[in-house]
This record gives C-alpha cells, structure tokens and sequence, in this order.
C-alpha cells in the first residue's frame, strides 16, 4: 500500500481528548510519510463521532469517559480494544481517493495481519448502514467480521488539505504490541521508527484544552 511508513508505539496512555488531539496536531503539522500509531487510554475511554447526538452516546457508555472524534462514525467503547490510527499525508494516492476505496485498502492490510497472527477475518461484502449510534454492533462494508459475523475491526476517516486520518479499533480478539510491526510489514515496503517531533506535547495540551475536552465541542450535537 505505501513505499515506506513510520511506526510509533505511543506506549503512555493519555486522557481521551489528548488522544484525539495527538492525531490532528500530527496530521496539520505535516508529515514526510504515512504514520502508524498504537496507542492506549487513561480509564474506562469511549470515543463518538463528530456527527453522533453527546446525548445518545452517554446513554450506551455509562461510567466511560466520552470523548467527540474528529473522524465519523459510531460510538466505541475502548476498555478492552487495541486501537490504532493511521495517518497519510495528502502526497499520497489513497489519501486523495474515495472513502470507500481507502477504508477497504487499510482494512485489507488489517485482515493480512491479523491472518497472520492466526485470526480469521473477512470484509463485510455489502453495503450497510449504521444502525444505531454503537459502532461494534453493526458492521458495515469493509469491516472485518469473524466467522461468526462478530465485528473484529472498524474504523473512521476524516479528509482534509492536510491528508486522510483513520482511527481504528480492533476488538474481541486477544492482540500483543508485537502486532504492530506485523501490521505495518502489511502496509509498507519498509518500516521507519517514528521521530516525535520536540514540542509535540505542548501543542497536544494546548488543542486538547481548546477542544476535546471543550463542553463546546463535546456537545455540539447535543
């Protein structure tokens, strides 16, 4: 899928809405090439996306620390997943493609992962829709389903002028950090350690107190 991709295990975990805000400072900063990121949550986490109802996504967490995405999609729960996101700068062909194109390419490569980690999976092959605003309760195309039609993978994008953000989470099944790198030898013809970029943390506080954890932006959709 790319030439090259940094690989960064962002080990520490952080407070949701400084997750939320590491990915946009990464992606509007500029990036030399697509980035994969693994990362972890502070707490009992879940995330919404930035069209869903505040209202309706408190309902179905009780108890979890919600956080809007800048990404669409469904209500996830994060307690329990290994959740990732995948950057790619706007020079890059599946940056600029159709959404539909771009989440069965990532998808794709998630699935040979996982395969090779010994984990059946397959995409979801017809077009449904989100049924309600839990994301892992209704797969839709290109997903990754098990046997069993349980949901193991979804995802969000948002575009911008910047390039293409796409956070995931892979679900009911048991994964280790060593899938990282499987993941990313799916993905790219060669792998690069990710170089944090020197005041990246000043710049994740700051946007993460204007914004995602801004009562403004949490319930703007109330």
């Amino acid at each position: 899928m790319f030439a090259g991709i940094d690989l960064w295990l962002d080990s520490g975990p952080r407070e949701p809405a400084s997750q939320m805000a590491v990915d946009e400072v990464l992606l509007t900063n500029g990036l030399s090439r697509p980035l994969l990121r693994h990362y972890r949550w502070l707490g009992r986490a879940a995330s919404f996306g930035v069209s869903q109802s505040h209202a309706a996504s408190s309902a179905h967490a009780p108890g979890f620390q919600l956080v809007r995405r800048w990404t669409g999609g469904g209500l996830v729960r994060h307690d329990s997943d290994w959740t990732f996101s995948l950057l790619i700068p706007r020079g890059e062909v599946l940056a600029g493609g159709r959404p539909r194109d771009s989440y069965a390419a990532i998808h794709s490569c998630v699935a040979r992962a996982l395969r090779e980690a010994g984990i059946d999976v397959s995409p979801v092959p017809e077009c449904g829709s989100l049924s309600g605003p839990v994301c892992f309760s209704s797969p839709v195309l290109h997903d990754l389903v098990d046997p069993a039609g349980r949901k193991i993978c979804g995802g969000a994008q948002r575009r911008s002028r910047d390039g293409l953000l796409h956070q995931g989470s892979i679900q009911n099944v048991n994964l280790t950090l060593d899938f990282l790198p499987v993941f990313a030898a799916a993905s790219a013809r060669r792998i690069f350690e990710f170089n944090v970029p020197p005041r990246l943390e000043a710049a994740v506080s700051q946007l993460a107190a204007a914004k995602y954890a801004n009562p403004a932006w949490m319930t703007r959709i109330a």
